[in-house]
């Protein structure tokens, strides 16, 4: 006896006319759209969720690409190339990525990206005249 009521309302709900569920301006597909709605939507059950949402990194495809997880979320980190492997980033080599990536950092201050023993920390080598540590107040 109760589904007979639940369904007379999601009757009416479909009947009057408003196809856009979430009210973000966007519907399930062209055929469904009616007023000011854009096709389009991939959730219209969730209004944060649209072809006009931000993406963000929560494995959730909210700007209805296909995709997740993009490097142009909202919320991506910045991860540097580190070629020598000790840690530290270029911080002329800048990419975007909601997980890590395998050969680049999230510490953006290396000095000298092809020579390992040269990074933030690292200990200058009295009157070789490299600035292995990277802070120029040092230098030998």
């Amino acid at each position: 006896m109760r589904l007979f009521p639940l369904m007379i309302l999601a009757l009416t709900a479909c009947a009057d006319g408003r196809q856009d569920l979430d009210g973000d301006g966007y519907c399930a597909n062209a055929d469904s759209c009616a007023g000011e709605a854009l096709p389009g939507d991939c959730d219209d059950g969730e209004e944060t969720i649209s072809p006009a949402a931000p993406e963000w990194c929560d494995g959730l495809d909210r700007d209805c690409d296909g995709l997740v997880n993009q490097p142009s979320a909202i919320d991506a980190d910045p991860w540097y190339v580190d070629a020598d492997g000790d840690g530290f980033g270029d911080p002329s080599q800048l990419a975007k990525s909601c997980g890590e990536l395998s050969g680049w950092s999230r510490d953006s201050t290396d000095c000298d990206d092809d020579v390992a023993n040269t990074h933030p920390g690292a200990v200058d080598a009295p009157g070789d005249g490299v600035d292995a540590d990277c802070d120029p107040s040092t230098a030998p």
